[in-house]
């Protein structure tokens, strides 16, 4: 997956991990940038084919974008969460 688009996550963007969720839950809370954007950013993963900088191309690299801004290289992760009774096996 590496080197192909920038995944949008769910987080809003923060500065700093200090006082994220530790559960591995999303982290809706507004974000430090609310002067700027109302702290709606949400958090880029990774980076893509076109970058210029190969320390980008890994999943720990983040950057913001606002949920409303347009660009190519972004891409999503469709994930399906099974339910307790998909995961008993076949019927």
């Amino acid at each position: 997956m590496h080197g192909n688009v920038s995944e949008w996550c769910l987080d809003i963007w923060h500065n700093s991990y200090a006082g994220a969720p530790d559960d591995g839950s999303a982290w809706l809370t507004k974000g430090d940038d609310y002067a700027y954007y109302k702290g709606e950013n949400r958090v880029i993963r990774g980076s893509t084919w076109i970058t210029d900088d190969p320390g980008k191309l890994r999943p720990a690299f983040r950057r913001a974008l606002r949920p409303t801004a347009h660009d190519n290289p972004v891409g999503f992760r469709v994930v399906r969460v099974r339910r307790e009774a998909d995961t008993a096996g076949p019927r």
